[in-house]
Order: C-alpha cells, then structure tokens, then sequence
C-alpha cells in the first residue's frame, strides 16, 4: 500500500507515524482498534490533522490517493475513525492516537477484503497550511478467511544498454483475499552469485494484475541465469527463471 510521503515544508517541521499499515479482521457488528504513534522530531510545536482517505494502486504499481468512499463497495472509509484528529504535538512529544473500525450489523457477511485509510499531516500551529510533512496510514479489513494465491504469468530479462539488465514481471492475484508481495531477484554468473535484492511490490487485490520492473545495473559483459521469487503471503512461493546477456 501506500507508504511515508513527504511534501515540501519548512524544516523546522518533522513528522514520523507507525505504523503505516494496519489489519482488522471485523465482521458485520464488530469493531477493532489499533494504536498509531506520532511523533514530532522538529524544533517547532506543529498540529497533527487525520484526514480520512481511499486509495488505489495503478497496474504500474503507483498509488493514487482519494476521496473517502471514492473505492465504493470496496471502500470501509465511513466506518473508521481516528481519535484526536487534531492535536498539538511539542518539540520532541510523542503521543498515542486510537484508530478504530467501527462495523455496522447490516455490514456483508460474504468473505470480502476492504480498505481505505487516514493521512495524516503536521502543518504550523499558527495556521492551515497546504504543505507540511505527511504519511499515510492504510487499513485493511478481512472479512472471514478468502483463500490467498497469485501467479507469475511472464518474466523477461533484457540488456538495454552496457552493463545494465531490465527485468520485467508480470503478477496476477487470482485468489480471493489480498496480496503484499516481496520479489528475490537473484543473478548468477557462472554459479556465483552477483546480484541478490528484495523489493516491496505494491498490493495486490483479488482480479489484479501488476507489472514489477527492476533494472540492475554495475553488470560485467557476459551471461547470467536469473531466478526471480515472489512471497505474496500464501502457503507458497512463486519462482520463475530465466536467462540474459548483458553487453
């Protein structure tokens, strides 16, 4: 999901929020709290302001903030609340704030994911301002138990310019229940290993697809066997190999 975003802001401003990500498991009449930490490392009080959001993830993997209720049925923004959304944070204090989901009894009882979340933002005490450093926190509800899987439908490794390698994967969720992935992008060379990275993989709901381009780069001249392994939280992992000469 959407991760820290920093906006241009005096620099006497200084936000830090944990967790970024937050699991409920509620069902039709339930409710669920979680803590979120703010923390204001900057010289100045600041206000801390928790603005409820939906969100979506691109097939590129970027992420577009939106308005509350913009995910529609996927959308869980009216049933969560923050408490305070507005407080005055001191030089160096750190406090607590409740994040709660609230479900009502008429809410699906089908196995569901659903999301949305809160940005929450540090402006002057002195005023409302549109710039400031800020953070999105992302909730996700699961409703009973959806089976989780995903697929590796393609994998292709290129060499676009000297010294370098373009990999490209397609993913597909075609379980039930959500995806956060990480990929293992391991380079051999004549049995050594020469490249060993892991990368986050923005999420994927159940019917998507997303594209994971990497390039590497320091590359010596010559043939690597390339294995790329997906984690996306299911009883397995995915792996897919391939081959390609760099110039």
């Amino acid at each position: 999901g959407p991760a820290l975003a920093q906006s241009s802001a005096p620099t006497s401003l200084s936000l830090t929020v944990a967790p970024l990500v937050v699991e409920f498991h509620a069902g039709a009449g339930d409710a669920g709290t979680a803590t979120v930490t703010v923390h204001n490392g900057g010289t100045e009080p600041e206000r801390i302001i928790a603005l409820r959001m939906d969100w979506k993830v691109a097939a590129d993997g970027t992420v577009r903030v939106e308005q509350p209720d913009a995910e529609g049925k996927a959308s869980i923004s009216d049933y969560l609340r923050m408490e305070p959304g507005d407080v005055v944070l001191a030089p160096g204090e750190t406090r607590e704030l409740a994040l709660t989901l609230d479900l009502p009894a008429a809410f699906p009882l089908a196995t569901a994911v659903y999301h949305s979340g809160f940005l929450v933002r540090a402006v002057p005490v002195t005023g409302h301002v549109n710039f400031g450093p800020a953070a999105t926190i992302v909730a996700y509800d699961t409703v009973g138990a959806p089976a989780s899987h995903a697929k590796l439908t393609q994998l292709h490794v290129t060499s676009p310019a000297a010294g370098s390698a373009m990999l490209s994967a397609r993913l597909v969720n075609d379980g039930a229940g959500y995806a956060r992935s990480t990929g293992r992008i391991v380079l051999r060379r004549d049995g050594h290993i020469v490249v060993d990275e892991t990368d986050s993989i923005p999420v994927l709901f159940a019917n998507e697809a997303r594209v994971f381009n990497r390039a590497l780069t320091g590359l010596a001249p010559g043939a690597y066997d390339v294995s790329l392994a997906i984690d996306y939280g299911g009883p397995t992992l995915i792996e897919g190999t391939t081959e390609v000469q760099v110039r």
